[in-house]
């Protein structure tokens, strides 16, 4: 999370109204926060057996959750390396999460696929965080529900501006790109064990 006081100390962006850079600094303040807590109550009754993986892995498998895809396609999709992308494969295969499937008819292309520990953990993954999200919001009255489902209207609306028609998912593979990057210049000096967060050099 962005500390809210660095937020606030940053020079004015003069290009936009000032309601506007007000609102973009309450957003990185907030959203990060919210995505934080969220990810912590969801992973609290993850089973031993998947402890360690980190926020880039659980977003990686979900996206696999959605579909067969290649070593490339994830490359191409999140602007990350691929290889990368194949370490941390590597990562998903040694814990039985990720299956590496070649294809029937091009022997140099392979596919990815969840297991079935893969599945479960997937769909027990966003269960789990569509249930903290609701208890989150619980709290709030149905005009403020409305508030929030309105602001949400809005920002897809950007998203599809910025991406495209597929602007949610463009966005959701850009911030998987991003969180592996992240996760790999974290495992740089680590020892590679068991409870490395990522198998990435």
């Amino acid at each position: 999370m962005i500390d809210q006081k660095v937020l606030m100390d940053l020079p004015k962006n003069e290009s936009v109204p000032p309601e506007v850079d007000a609102t973009a600094r309450r957003l990185l303040g907030v959203i990060p926060a919210m995505f934080r807590y969220l990810m912590s109550e969801a992973r609290e009754e993850i089973p031993a057996s998947c402890e360690g993986l980190g926020e880039a892995q659980f977003r990686l498998i979900h996206m696999l959750n959605h579909g067969s895809l290649t070593t490339g396609d994830l490359a191409e999709k999140t602007k990350v390396r691929a290889p990368t992308i194949s370490r941390t494969i590597d990562h998903l295969v040694d814990r039985g999460l990720v299956v590496r499937r070649p294809d029937a008819t091009d022997r140099r292309k392979v596919w990815l696929d969840l297991t079935a520990t893969g599945k479960a953990l997937a769909h027990e993954m966003e269960v789990r965080v569509c249930g903290a999200m609701a208890r989150f919001l619980a709290p709030l009255d149905s005009a403020q529900v409305a508030t929030l489902s309105a602001a949400c209207d809005t920002l897809e609306g950007l998203l599809a501006g910025t991406y495209g028609q597929g602007g949610l998912a463009e966005q959701n593979a850009h911030l998987l790109g991003k969180a592996l990057k992240m996760d790999a210049e974290s495992a740089i000096n680590e020892t590679t064990n068991e409870t490395t967060v990522v198998g990435v050099n």
